[in-house]
């Protein structure tokens, strides 16, 4: 039987592992730090849509909460188009 890498014209598709990116590793190992940090010189912290989108990389990384992910970034993209432009 012939993979997809032996047929002409296919793609191959491979699975993506953010969660071995040097990025990845950065946010994940550092984040609680940055956020304690930028509560201490700001008192109140970073804005709250930055804490959550570091989160939601990080829970995107792991396999098991993607299609979660997917389904967030396509509600903010639909809320995102129906803002009228200024």
């Amino acid at each position: 039987m012939a993979n997809a890498v032996d047929t002409p014209g296919a793609c191959a598709v491979y699975r993506r592992r953010p969660e071995r990116t040097p990025l990845y590793r950065a946010v994940q190992g550092h984040l609680q730090a940055y956020l304690a940090l930028a509560e201490e010189a700001q008192g109140e912290g970073v804005p709250p849509y930055v804490e959550r989108e570091f989160r939601c990389y990080l829970e995107c990384g792991i396999l098991a909460h993607r299609e979660d992910c997917f389904e967030k970034a396509i509600a903010v993209a639909r809320a995102q188009s129906a803002k009228p432009t200024p």
